[in-house]
């Protein structure tokens, strides 16, 4: 009895995981405006599909074939969200010496130069020439930089230290000036090809909180031009109290579950607003008469309306030529997101004419980002 019991409630179990792999599977179509849940669906979607490989496991251990098929059944009905999760590619190694037919992209959310594990920006205190030396190591002929900083003293001169030193005398920068410091902070592009033209897109007024608005340039690459453009869309704007309580959720500690309810609104507050952002990406995208490279800090999983969205029918340089899960923020201000391995919010999108010949992310632990560096070609019409 106890037997037929425990076999009911599996079977019940299983079925019920089923149901929520195969909706979160389709939430990267439904806008999170008016869906709400589907942002955490995609945040969840690796470990259902994990959860439910290892429940298969036991339906084909224990001879409950139909619920095996079935299982099957609805993996195979997901291949492409599931295909977004791991980089498959294992050619070799990233050659640094750059083949002169193609071009470099580097895409990095510096935090202002503010170094890793440290919880506020210190003026004093700043990893700016580590970045650098990461730079100069790749050498990118296009670096797009997220939460880029500049001031007006002296040794705060980071535009004039990148257009100048570093050789980048394109640049097209959208910055916010931080209260009356004359400090500015925002997404830059820095170009050793020429500017055609230079754009920003405003994000709606509402929706500028937590995020950057989108830079754009069109660059002349021989007698091809392409249009690049970087973005920085919605964060969730934790700040320390909102880590603790993700301390305390992890730690079973959330008794009167104002915690969770604290982390769950900000969190839906978030997809909403990326969701508005993301269309608006994908509108100027779509309007582009040149091929297009989209990079940035997207702040959300492959398995998201953001990601489907913003990527379109682009190519996603980490899919064509990464490899493994391609986690890409590494937090620093909480141990459980420093931990959770699928994390991968940052992105070099390219237009199907342009091929990815190799790609790298940066190792070293000095943003809560990981630098992203791609080589591209330019194919036949």
């Amino acid at each position: 009895m106890l037997v037929k019991a425990a076999g009911r409630f599996f079977s019940i179990t299983y079925i019920a995981l089923l149901c929520v792999f195969l909706a979160a599977s389709v939430t990267p179509h439904l806008h999170p405006a008016s869906w709400w849940f589907v942002g955490f669906t995609g945040l969840l979607f690796p470990y259902l599909f994990l959860t439910l490989l290892i429940m298969m496991f036991f339906c084909v251990l224990f001879k409950r074939k139909r619920l095996a098929i079935t299982g099957l059944i609805a993996i195979l009905i997901s291949i492409p969200s599931i295909g977004l999760i791991f980089g498959l590619n294992f050619s070799g190694s990233f050659e640094p010496a750059k083949d002169s037919t193609a071009v470099r992209v580097m895409s990095w959310n510096v935090r202002r130069f503010t170094p890793y594990n440290k919880d506020f920006f210190d003026p004093k205190n700043n990893n700016l020439k580590d970045i650098i030396e990461e730079v100069v190591k790749y050498q990118p002929d296009v670096l797009c930089l997220q939460e880029f900083y500049t001031g007006p003293s002296k040794k705060r001169r980071n535009l004039e230290l990148f257009r100048d030193s570093l050789n980048y005398p394109y640049v097209s920068i959208e910055s916010v000036t931080a209260g009356s410091s004359r400090s500015q902070s925002g997404t830059v592009i820095f170009s050793r090809y020429p500017f055609v033209k230079t754009y920003t897109y405003q994000l709606p007024v509402d929706y500028v909180t937590a995020a950057e608005d989108p830079v754009a340039a069109d660059i002349l690459v021989g007698k091809d031009t392409i249009r690049v453009i970087t973005f920085h869309l919605q964060s969730y704007g934790f700040l320390n109290r909102d880590y603790e309580d993700l301390y305390k959720i992890k730690n079973q500690e959330d008794k009167g579950l104002r915690a969770s309810k604290n982390i769950f609104r900000k969190m839906q507050y978030a997809f909403s607003l990326r969701g508005v952002q993301s269309d608006i990406i994908e509108r100027e995208v779509s309007r582009s008469p040149y091929p297009v490279i989209v990079c940035g800090d997207l702040n959300d999983v492959p398995n998201s309306y953001a990601y489907e969205t913003v990527r379109g029918d682009m190519r996603d340089a980490f899919l064509e030529e990464g490899t493994g899960l391609g986690k890409s923020f590494i937090s620093g201000r909480s141990k459980f997101l420093t931990w959770l391995p699928t994390l991968r919010i940052d992105y070099i999108f390219t237009s199907p004419r342009l091929q990815v010949e190799q790609f790298k992310m940066v190792t070293r632990d000095l943003s809560d980002h990981r630098g992203l560096i791609t080589d591209l070609k330019m194919s036949e019409k």
